[in-house]
């Protein structure tokens, strides 16, 4: 997992969902993203939730973009950073140099398929190949951590109920174990899932994520990113590379922070109809699912979407009313938006936090055309 700082008075941050080879809607996100930062006379910060190819037309054209935006050789986007989340689909894809055959450990597998029709010096095949190093030198996850609250982005899940009592420090969050959890698990709308470790592809409740989110928060509490500068020329972002880079608030001058919590949890994965949903999570939070293909789903054309993530100084939030916070950020109401909540939160105090807090608002790519 990378820990990044949420800087929003420099960037406007966005979460882009599965490209998954449709490369006209990726560079329309990135672009859209670019668009509303200027405004403001920010950059633009985005992070790529994976799954940027099959399924779609053009996965070697995603792949390409992405990892020329991500190390900063795109010309004419020089105003956008962009950190890229791996996901089973990026995962999945790999090159045996023995054979010199392509395979995937999933389905579909379009590009797998389609390398393996090329000639053996198509240039597309470098492209494959470099794409392979890059997703294994990208994060599983990253935590976006503001002074007080902060965002969650991984392209699946968060670390299972069975890792939560081993997770003590940043480094045990980037053990293979959550690596996995967070690029291969699904968010289901159930509140406790038995973790499944026959399956990659595991389900983690609602509550299950609840108590992750409480459990990184607790970690994450007494410790700062880094304020390093974008990455170069390397294939991930070596500057913001891993939880290693974080050091104790307050070796550095900096305020040591009484309470942090998780407030977003922002994934991909599961291709929501509506390209952005929102299901309310115990504690006044919110699961956000991101999909920015436009590939056809069960009820239709999926709508694709990015979801920028800014701030708003308030003196003091209630965050307990988690109808009033998706109201409030602008969230569609997704399938699993209407579940009741959590009775333990019923008459609870409302939970309060000073300073800055994250507001999540969705940004439809048709509504630009």
């Amino acid at each position: 997992m990378t820990v990044l700082p949420f800087q929003p008075e420099r960037f406007l941050y966005a979460a882009v969902g599965d490209a998954h080879g449709d490369l006209p809607a990726l560079v329309a996100a990135v672009d859209a993203v670019r668009a509303k930062a200027a405004e403001s006379g920010r950059g633009a910060f985005l992070i790529v939730l994976g799954d940027a190819i099959d399924r779609g037309r053009d996965s070697a054209g995603c792949a390409a973009f992405l990892m020329r935006l991500a190390r900063g050789l795109d010309p004419a986007r020089k105003d956008a950073r962009l950190v890229f989340v791996r996901g089973d689909h990026d995962l999945g894809l790999s090159w045996n140099p023995a054979t010199r055959r392509f395979a995937s450990a999933v389905e579909p597998a379009e590009w797998a398929e389609e390398l393996g029709a090329l000639p053996p010096h198509d240039p597309e095949r470098e492209v494959a190949r470099t794409w392979i190093e890059f997703v294994l030198g990208s994060p599983a996850a990253v935590l976006l951590r503001g002074e007080a609250e902060g965002a969650l982005l991984a392209h699946g899940a968060v670390p299972h109920a069975d890792l939560l009592p081993r997770l003590k420090t940043l480094a045990d969050l980037g053990s293979p174990e959550c690596d996995r959890d967070f690029a291969w698990c699904r968010l289901s709308s159930a509140r406790r899932k038995i973790p499944n470790r026959a399956s990659l592809f595991c389900d983690v409740g609602l509550d299950d994520l609840a108590d992750a989110l409480d459990r990184i928060g607790e970690i994450v509490s007494g410790w700062k990113a880094p304020a390093a500068p974008f990455a170069g020329s390397k294939p991930a972002a070596p500057a913001f590379e891993g939880v290693s880079d974080a050091v104790p608030d307050g070796e550095d001058g900096n305020i040591q922070h009484s309470a942090f919590r998780i407030r977003h949890f922002i994934h991909g994965h599961e291709h929501a109809e509506t390209g952005c949903e929102a299901v309310p999570v115990r504690g006044g939070r919110t699961a956000w699912t991101v999909t920015t293909f436009r590939g056809r789903g069960v009820f239709g054309a999926i709508r694709p979407a990015v979801l920028l993530l800014d701030h708003a100084e308030t003196a003091e939030i209630e965050s307990h009313a988690e109808s009033a916070e998706i109201a409030e950020s602008g969230s569609l109401a997704g399938s699993r938006a209407a579940e009741p909540r959590d009775p333990a939160d019923a008459g609870s105090a409302p939970a309060r936090t000073r300073g800055a807090t994250i507001l999540a608002k969705p940004l439809f790519l048709e509504d630009l055309a």
